[in-house]
Protein backbone atom coordinates (compact mmCIF):
# COMPACT_ATOMS: atom_id res chain seq x y z
CA UNK A 1 0.00 0.00 0.00
CA UNK A 2 2.40 2.10 0.56
CA UNK A 3 4.51 2.13 -2.18
CA UNK A 4 1.49 4.16 -4.12
CA UNK A 5 1.28 6.99 -1.52
CA UNK A 6 3.00 9.85 -2.81
CA UNK A 7 1.85 9.13 -6.44
CA UNK A 8 -1.77 9.65 -5.08
CA UNK A 9 -1.02 11.92 -2.96
CA UNK A 10 1.07 14.68 -5.08
CA UNK A 11 -1.53 13.95 -7.93
CA UNK A 12 -4.66 14.42 -5.66
CA UNK A 13 -3.86 17.68 -4.63
CA UNK A 14 -4.30 19.15 -8.10
CA UNK A 15 -1.39 18.62 -9.32
CA UNK A 16 -1.47 18.62 -13.50
CA UNK A 17 -0.46 15.76 -15.36
CA UNK A 18 0.16 17.90 -18.19
CA UNK A 19 3.34 19.02 -16.17
CA UNK A 20 4.68 15.63 -16.17
CA UNK A 21 6.56 14.87 -20.22
CA UNK A 22 4.93 12.14 -22.07
CA UNK A 23 8.25 10.61 -23.52
CA UNK A 24 8.95 10.12 -19.20
CA UNK A 25 10.15 6.41 -19.24
CA UNK A 26 9.43 5.66 -15.59
CA UNK A 27 5.59 7.09 -16.41
CA UNK A 28 5.31 5.20 -18.84
CA UNK A 29 6.20 2.45 -17.21
CA UNK A 30 3.84 2.95 -14.33
CA UNK A 31 1.04 2.94 -17.30
CA UNK A 32 1.66 -0.39 -18.92
CA UNK A 33 0.37 -1.35 -15.33
CA UNK A 34 -3.15 -0.04 -15.54
CA UNK A 35 -4.99 -3.31 -17.48
CA UNK A 36 -4.01 -4.83 -13.34
CA UNK A 37 -5.12 -2.10 -11.83
CA UNK A 38 -8.50 -2.00 -13.88
CA UNK A 39 -8.69 -6.00 -12.99
CA UNK A 40 -8.14 -5.14 -9.47
CA UNK A 41 -10.70 -2.76 -8.59
CA UNK A 42 -13.49 -4.68 -10.70
CA UNK A 43 -12.82 -7.90 -8.86
CA UNK A 44 -12.82 -5.67 -5.51
CA UNK A 45 -15.79 -3.85 -6.52
CA UNK A 46 -17.62 -7.54 -7.13
CA UNK A 47 -16.58 -8.67 -3.62
CA UNK A 48 -17.93 -5.57 -2.42
CA UNK A 49 -21.09 -5.55 -3.76
CA UNK A 50 -21.76 -9.01 -1.99
CA UNK A 51 -20.12 -7.89 1.14
CA UNK A 52 -17.16 -10.54 1.12
CA UNK A 53 -14.50 -7.54 0.64
CA UNK A 54 -11.80 -7.55 3.18
CA UNK A 55 -10.31 -4.47 5.07
CA UNK A 56 -7.10 -4.54 3.07
CA UNK A 57 -9.07 -4.97 -0.16
CA UNK A 58 -11.16 -1.93 0.40
CA UNK A 59 -8.35 0.04 1.31
CA UNK A 60 -6.24 -1.68 -1.67
CA UNK A 61 -9.46 -0.21 -4.04
CA UNK A 62 -9.56 2.83 -2.84
CA UNK A 63 -6.06 3.57 -3.31
CA UNK A 64 -6.31 2.09 -6.54
CA UNK A 65 -8.88 4.25 -7.56
CA UNK A 66 -7.06 7.22 -6.65
CA UNK A 67 -3.92 6.77 -8.93
CA UNK A 68 -5.86 5.36 -12.05
CA UNK A 69 -8.20 8.03 -12.02
CA UNK A 70 -4.58 10.29 -12.72
CA UNK A 71 -3.19 7.70 -15.45
CA UNK A 72 -5.98 7.10 -17.06
CA UNK A 73 -6.79 10.53 -20.32
CA UNK A 74 -10.71 9.39 -20.88
CA UNK A 75 -12.33 12.05 -18.58
CA UNK A 76 -15.81 9.62 -18.14
CA UNK A 77 -13.32 7.09 -17.17
CA UNK A 78 -11.89 9.15 -14.96
CA UNK A 79 -15.18 9.69 -13.17
CA UNK A 80 -16.31 6.70 -13.06
CA UNK A 81 -12.71 5.09 -11.86
CA UNK A 82 -13.21 7.73 -9.02
CA UNK A 83 -16.89 6.98 -8.27
CA UNK A 84 -16.29 3.64 -7.81
CA UNK A 85 -13.31 4.36 -5.14
CA UNK A 86 -16.01 6.64 -3.35
CA UNK A 87 -18.23 3.73 -3.34
CA UNK A 88 -15.56 1.55 -1.60
CA UNK A 89 -14.27 4.00 0.73
CA UNK A 90 -17.93 4.44 2.09
CA UNK A 91 -17.74 0.85 2.52
CA UNK A 92 -14.70 1.62 4.58
CA UNK A 93 -16.00 3.93 6.33
CA UNK A 94 -19.16 2.32 7.72
CA UNK A 95 -17.55 -1.56 8.60
CA UNK A 96 -14.39 0.22 9.72
CA UNK A 97 -14.99 3.73 10.91
CA UNK A 98 -11.93 3.40 13.08
CA UNK A 99 -9.62 3.37 10.05
CA UNK A 100 -8.24 6.63 8.24
CA UNK A 101 -7.91 5.33 4.96
CA UNK A 102 -12.13 5.47 4.51
CA UNK A 103 -12.00 8.75 5.46
CA UNK A 104 -8.79 9.75 3.47
CA UNK A 105 -9.13 8.36 0.23
CA UNK A 106 -12.53 9.28 -0.02
CA UNK A 107 -12.22 13.17 0.29
CA UNK A 108 -9.24 12.40 -2.29
CA UNK A 109 -11.43 10.66 -4.47
CA UNK A 110 -14.63 13.35 -4.36
CA UNK A 111 -12.09 16.15 -4.71
CA UNK A 112 -11.10 14.68 -8.13
CA UNK A 113 -14.67 14.09 -8.78
CA UNK A 114 -15.27 17.60 -8.67
CA UNK A 115 -12.10 18.37 -10.80
CA UNK A 116 -13.77 16.79 -13.61
CA UNK A 117 -17.72 17.54 -13.19
CA UNK A 118 -17.04 21.28 -12.33
CA UNK A 119 -17.79 24.09 -9.27
CA UNK A 120 -21.28 22.89 -9.09
CA UNK A 121 -20.30 19.70 -7.62
CA UNK A 122 -18.27 20.89 -5.44
CA UNK A 123 -20.69 23.22 -3.92
CA UNK A 124 -22.37 20.54 -3.29
CA UNK A 125 -20.03 18.30 -1.94
CA UNK A 126 -17.63 20.50 -0.21
CA UNK A 127 -19.08 20.31 3.97
CA UNK A 128 -18.32 16.42 3.36
CA UNK A 129 -14.91 16.83 1.48
CA UNK A 130 -13.76 19.33 4.93
CA UNK A 131 -15.69 16.61 7.32
CA UNK A 132 -13.73 13.60 5.82
CA UNK A 133 -10.70 15.19 5.87
CA UNK A 134 -10.95 16.84 9.57
CA UNK A 135 -12.33 13.36 10.47
CA UNK A 136 -8.80 11.82 8.90
CA UNK A 137 -6.52 13.86 10.91
CA UNK A 138 -8.31 13.15 14.19
CA UNK A 139 -8.24 9.54 13.53
CA UNK A 140 -4.60 9.08 12.23
CA UNK A 141 -3.16 12.61 11.69
CA UNK A 142 0.16 10.99 10.95
CA UNK A 143 -0.98 8.44 8.21
CA UNK A 144 1.41 8.05 5.59
CA UNK A 145 3.65 10.89 7.06
CA UNK A 146 1.02 13.38 7.79
CA UNK A 147 -0.75 13.40 4.57
CA UNK A 148 -4.07 14.35 5.84
CA UNK A 149 -2.34 17.75 7.21
CA UNK A 150 -0.98 18.60 3.67
CA UNK A 151 -4.95 17.31 2.16
CA UNK A 152 -6.20 19.64 4.67
CA UNK A 153 -3.99 22.84 3.34
CA UNK A 154 -4.74 21.90 0.29
CA UNK A 155 -8.23 22.20 0.22
CA UNK A 156 -7.92 25.65 2.00
CA UNK A 157 -5.56 26.75 -0.12
CA UNK A 158 -7.37 29.17 -2.65
CA UNK A 159 -5.87 28.99 -6.36
CA UNK A 160 -9.38 29.63 -8.32
CA UNK A 161 -8.19 26.91 -10.45
CA UNK A 162 -8.82 23.89 -7.94
CA UNK A 163 -12.40 23.84 -6.93
CA UNK A 164 -12.03 22.14 -3.92
CA UNK A 165 -10.24 24.91 -2.76
CA UNK A 166 -12.67 26.43 0.52
CA UNK A 167 -10.69 29.60 0.42
CA UNK A 168 -8.63 30.09 3.70
CA UNK A 169 -5.40 30.84 2.70
CA UNK A 170 -4.13 31.00 6.80
CA UNK A 171 -5.94 27.81 7.89
CA UNK A 172 -4.07 26.40 4.54
CA UNK A 173 -0.79 27.67 6.33
CA UNK A 174 -1.23 26.47 9.59
CA UNK A 175 -1.77 22.75 8.12
CA UNK A 176 1.14 22.70 5.91
CA UNK A 177 3.38 24.43 8.55
CA UNK A 178 2.17 21.29 10.72
CA UNK A 179 3.20 19.06 8.11
CA UNK A 180 6.79 20.23 7.57
CA UNK A 181 7.36 20.49 11.25
CA UNK A 182 6.09 16.68 11.83
CA UNK A 183 7.53 15.35 8.58
CA UNK A 184 10.10 17.07 6.49
CA UNK A 185 11.24 14.43 4.43
CA UNK A 186 7.63 14.55 3.03
CA UNK A 187 7.90 17.00 -0.36
CA UNK A 188 4.57 18.15 -0.88
CA UNK A 189 3.81 20.88 2.13
CA UNK A 190 6.59 22.81 0.68
CA UNK A 191 5.42 24.54 -2.91
CA UNK A 192 2.35 25.41 -0.92
CA UNK A 193 3.94 27.03 1.77
CA UNK A 194 6.01 28.73 -0.68
CA UNK A 195 3.18 30.11 -2.50
CA UNK A 196 1.22 30.93 0.58
CA UNK A 197 3.86 33.16 1.74
CA UNK A 198 4.74 34.73 -1.92
CA UNK A 199 0.74 35.80 -1.21
CA UNK A 200 1.42 37.00 1.90
CA UNK A 201 3.74 39.19 0.53
CA UNK A 202 6.93 37.81 2.11
CA UNK A 203 8.89 36.38 0.09
CA UNK A 204 11.73 35.54 2.06
CA UNK A 205 10.05 33.38 3.84
CA UNK A 206 8.47 31.55 0.46
CA UNK A 207 12.39 31.59 -0.65
CA UNK A 208 13.40 29.91 3.23
CA UNK A 209 10.71 27.54 2.60
CA UNK A 210 11.78 26.53 -1.18
CA UNK A 211 15.40 25.76 0.41
CA UNK A 212 13.81 23.89 2.94
CA UNK A 213 11.91 21.53 0.37
CA UNK A 214 15.32 21.12 -2.09
CA UNK A 215 17.02 19.96 1.08
CA UNK A 216 14.52 17.53 3.15
CA UNK A 217 13.04 16.17 0.22
CA UNK A 218 13.80 12.32 0.24
CA UNK A 219 11.21 9.58 -0.84
CA UNK A 220 10.60 6.91 1.55
CA UNK A 221 11.73 4.16 -0.10
CA UNK A 222 12.70 3.12 -3.73
CA UNK A 223 9.94 2.24 -5.30
CA UNK A 224 9.13 3.63 -9.25
CA UNK A 225 6.54 5.49 -8.23
CA UNK A 226 8.44 7.40 -5.03
CA UNK A 227 11.04 8.36 -7.21
CA UNK A 228 8.99 9.67 -10.08
CA UNK A 229 7.07 11.98 -7.79
CA UNK A 230 9.75 13.32 -5.40
CA UNK A 231 11.93 14.10 -8.70
CA UNK A 232 8.71 15.62 -9.59
CA UNK A 233 8.39 17.72 -6.42
CA UNK A 234 11.79 18.82 -6.84
CA UNK A 235 11.70 20.20 -10.37
CA UNK A 236 8.29 22.16 -8.66
CA UNK A 237 10.48 23.75 -6.45
CA UNK A 238 13.33 23.81 -8.50
CA UNK A 239 10.95 25.89 -11.14
CA UNK A 240 9.24 27.93 -8.13
CA UNK A 241 12.99 29.37 -6.97
CA UNK A 242 13.33 30.76 -10.71
CA UNK A 243 9.90 32.34 -10.53
CA UNK A 244 10.23 33.87 -7.00
CA UNK A 245 14.18 35.42 -8.46
CA UNK A 246 12.06 36.89 -11.24
CA UNK A 247 9.47 38.48 -8.49
CA UNK A 248 6.39 36.38 -10.78
CA UNK A 249 3.67 34.98 -8.62
CA UNK A 250 3.90 31.77 -6.86
CA UNK A 251 0.44 31.58 -6.51
CA UNK A 252 -0.35 31.56 -10.11
CA UNK A 253 1.99 29.43 -11.01
CA UNK A 254 0.16 27.21 -8.25
CA UNK A 255 -2.92 27.67 -10.26
CA UNK A 256 -1.34 27.07 -13.57
CA UNK A 257 -0.30 23.57 -12.54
Amino acid sequence: MKKRFFLILLLSLAINTNMISENNSDLSKLKQHIPKYVKDINNIMEKSAKNKATLDELVEGTSTASMLVQLIDNKDKKIKVASIGVFLAKQLQKEYPDRVEGYYYGSLLLGMIGVYKGVQFILNYLPKIESWVKKAIIIKGDYHDGAPYILMCATYFEPPGFPISIGNIYKAKKYCEISVKKFPNNCTAYPYLAAIYDTLKNRKKAEQYIEMGLNNCAPAGNTLEEKIWTEQDLNTLKIMKIKLKNKESLKHFMEER
